[in-house]
């Protein structure tokens, strides 16, 4: 339990740094935006092919996955859930992404488009999704992520 409200007070305070307007780190930002771009993709399709190794190196030992049905999932959670063979991931989507990077701190922001059956029912839908990437033993991994499903277009207010 401390872990997750360690983690929260990381992404309130890397929030806040950029609601104050103040720039992120950019020393060799580039290169570990795209790493850790490779990682969430990694991660995507480790999800879909249900690849527990792949999992295990992107993910973070403490790792705390909040799912966007409020299900918070540790990392063996998550590699149980590779396992899993009641879902199936057709196709995982990335676009809009965004990496935002601190010393030692990387925060990617993006939408993903699922298609998935869970006995054989369809789940997929829009999403959008934050994943904080730290930089431990020379390698980044997930410390946290939390997905939320977006809206339809016909849920929208009018």
């Amino acid at each position: 339990m401390r872990h997750i409200h360690v983690l929260a007070m990381l992404g309130v305070m890397a929030l806040s740094t950029v609601a104050l307007g103040q720039v992120p780190l950019q020393e060799g930002g580039s290169s570990i935006q795209k790493q850790v771009t490779h990682l969430r993709d990694q991660w995507l399709e480790a999800e879909r092919t249900g690849n527990r190794a792949v999992l295990d190196q992107v993910l973070a030992g403490d790792c705390v996955v909040m799912t966007p049905q409020g299900i918070i999932l540790s990392k063996a959670q998550m590699l149980k859930r590779a396992e899993n063979a009641s879902v199936k991931f057709d196709a995982l989507r990335p676009s809009d992404t965004h990496v935002r990077v601190y010393s030692g701190v990387a925060i990617l922001t993006d939408h993903v488009t699922v298609s998935a059956q869970e006995n054989g029912r369809h789940i997929g839908g829009q999403f959008r999704f934050i994943r904080i990437f730290v930089k431990q033993h020379g390698a980044w991994q997930v410390v946290m992520a939390q997905g939320a499903r977006l809206k339809s277009v016909s849920d929208q207010p009018k």
